[in-house]
């Protein structure tokens, strides 16, 4: 495993093998928090980068740390696996718990399946609200990754 330096005292985690080649670029930290260059006029994500990813093919962080650019940590997958990924909460939630919301006094967990919302229940707690919503989140991933 290298390091590849990035801006803003940031950086990155490659393969050995892969080392030589991306230290063709200079590569900065994206506004996303994804480590980036521009490679002939167009800006690529290193991620994209090392896995030589056709446009249009999500490549997902396993470990979550967009940083993290070893192969073992990437892989290929569709949209909805990418975004089932996800462990933190939306920008506009304001409870702070991913699946979670408040609704007149008490927690209320959904998740979303083929496109579609479904309720988990209402609790009194946040903390029952988000476990029933990981448990549910737990068991899509795994149908997920399984197609």
């Amino acid at each position: 495993m290298k390091s590849v330096a990035l801006t803003q005292g940031a950086v990155a985690l490659v393969d050995d093998d892969d080392f030589a080649r991306v230290s063709l670029h200079s590569w900065s930290l994206h506004s996303k928090g994804y480590a980036a260059a521009k490679i002939n006029k167009i800006v690529v994500k290193l991620h994209r980068f090392v896995m030589n990813a056709p446009v249009g093919k999500p490549i997902d962080h396993i470990n979550q740390n967009k940083l993290d650019n070893r192969k073992s940590n990437l892989r290929y997958c569709t949209p909805e696996q990418n975004s089932a990924n996800i462990d933190y909460p939306q920008k506009n939630n304001k409870c702070g718990a991913r699946g979670v919301s408040l609704k007149k006094g008490r927690y209320v967990a959904q998740i979303r399946l083929d496109g579609k919302p479904v309720h988990l229940g209402y609790f009194n707690d946040i903390e029952s609200a988000s476990k029933a919503y990981k448990d549910a989140k737990r068991q899509k991933e795994k149908q997920l990754w399984q197609k």
